[in-house]
């Protein structure tokens, strides 16, 4: 694999990093997680009217609908300028077809970590390798995932530029804080590794397919996003277990499924330990997209209180996702969408992070 190509493209200045794209039709709800019912339905109003948005001076409409309480599950105070907090970090890496890239928002810099090879002369295009995930996980280190023709794989690029391969798997997901990864295995079970060595440390099997993987910030559990095919003639339902994780990195804890009322939820991510953001959406199949899928009516990006178990917020998205990743500062939620590009979310705003066909973006 080629690595390691630094190119320059102009510094966008403030104004032009700001509001891309208004979310629109945007509600906050203070609804109890339960299985199958609804909570109170409470909206973001006042006196019972809702709470109406004002343009600012550079003439950008904040969000609607009251997220003043996403503002309080975030840590911050509401953004209506749209720009991201100064606390997040300006370089994410994305990746996808063409590879994995580290985009620096403050200098401009796109740097092409990891690119896939190049197809053989006579070989078909479906044998094609592609990078789908990547993550920076310290001390110059690039753990990336490579979708070949019959399987996936799992790879470290260090420091010196040197790239090993750490085992076979997909759905990756990665806690640098505990130097430990998580991934589904080919016979499905979700599996805990060393991080830099892909020394395994656990394995747990689950009566579904798994979907997506997210570790809290601490290590201690790891949000698993599954179909849960159920035994009766009732259709399989997309729903996120909560899993503990030992200092071992033993999956500890019985893995049982947290989902509110009939939604469908995918693509889990962490504000906190103890606040979870996942993607409301029912997707099927679409050939005119770049990811093949598209959201069967409205995405909805939820903000779920698992301490007292009530979803904070619920907000309208213009597209459905495809993979989801908040930042470490709890501030924003980088979203890719099925049409390929990098969005941010926060409680002020939303805007682009990375035109292209991207399939995952992490900060």
């Amino acid at each position: 694999m080629s690595k390691l190509t630094t190119r320059r493209r102009p510094v966008r200045s403030s104004a032009a990093l700001t509001l891309v794209l208004i979310l629109g039709a945007c509600t906050s709800t203070t609804e109890a997680v339960s299985d199958g019912s609804q909570g109170s339905g409470q909206t973001g109003t006042t006196n019972g009217d809702p709470a109406q948005p004002s343009a600012d001076a550079s003439g950008i409409t904040p969000p609607a609908g009251g997220l003043a309480v996403a503002d309080a599950a975030f840590n911050g105070e509401r953004r209506s300028d749209g720009l991201l907090a100064d606390s997040v970090p300006n370089q994410i890496v994305v990746a996808g077809g063409p590879g994995a890239m580290l985009i620096d928002r403050a200098t401009g810099d796109e740097i092409v970590l990891v690119s896939p090879e190049p197809i053989a002369p006579g070989m078909s295009p479906t044998s094609a390798e592609r990078i789908v995930s990547a993550f920076d996980v310290g001390s110059g280190r690039i753990v990336f995932e490579t979708q070949g023709q019959d399987s996936t794989t799992i790879s470290i690029l260090r420091a010196g530029g040197n790239v090993e391969r750490l085992g076979t798997g997909s759905h990756v997901g990665v806690n640098a804080a505990r130097q430990l990864m998580a991934y589904v295995a080919s016979n499905g079970a979700v599996v805990v590794a060393d991080l830099d060595t892909g020394e395994v440390r656990s394995e747990v099997a689950l009566d579904g397919n798994v979907a997506a993987l997210a570790w809290t910030p601490s290590g201690s559990r790891l949000a698993i996003a599954w179909v849960d095919v159920p035994a009766s003639s009732q259709s399989p339902s997309n729903v996120v277990s909560i899993a503990s994780v030992d200092d071992d990195g033993t999956i500890s804890a019985p893995i049982v499924a947290t989902k509110p009322r009939s939604v469908q939820w995918h693509y889990p991510t962490w504000i906190d330990d103890e606040t979870l953001v996942v993607i409301e959406q029912n997707l099927v199949a679409a050939a005119d997209t770049f990811s093949g899928r598209v959201a069967d009516g409205v995405a909805r990006l939820a903000v779920v209180d698992l301490t007292n178990s009530r979803v904070l917020s619920s907000t309208d998205l213009p597209t459905g996702v495809i993979a989801a990743d908040a930042s470490p500062d709890g501030e924003a939620v980088a979203i890719v969408g099925t049409d390929g590009i990098v969005r941010w979310w926060s409680a002020g705003g939303t805007g682009l992070l990375a035109v292209g066909v991207w399939t995952s973006a992490t900060w």
